[in-house]
């Protein structure tokens, strides 16, 4: 995974924070050593399908940290089926 141990940490505590309940994933091509560049790909799953208003400020808390770049945030209930959601947790790195 291409993340420094920095960004990790404070993806956790702000995820820890404002969604308590939720398991992170990083997935896409930040999980994959070989490539170079690209967005953070995060996905949230919990009890319940987070808000956008959550989310927002999510991504807002985890930028002020870390520095502006591209972050990608969604949320899926645990037990709700979504294509995307197996597809991108078919490659996915739990934080």
């Amino acid at each position: 995974m291409r993340l420094k141990q920095q960004q990790i940490k404070t993806i956790k505590q702000q995820a820890a924070k404002l969604a308590p309940d939720a398991e992170v994933f990083v997935f896409g091509s930040r999980t994959d050593p070989a490539a170079r560049g690209g967005d953070i790909d995060l996905l949230l799953l919990g009890e319940a399908k987070l808000p956008m208003s959550i989310l927002r400020r999510l991504r807002r808390a985890i930028l002020q940290q870390i520095g502006e770049q591209k972050l990608d945030i969604v949320s899926f209930a645990r037990s709700t089926g979504h294509p995307f959601k197996d597809v991108a947790l078919s490659t996915a790195t739990k934080l």
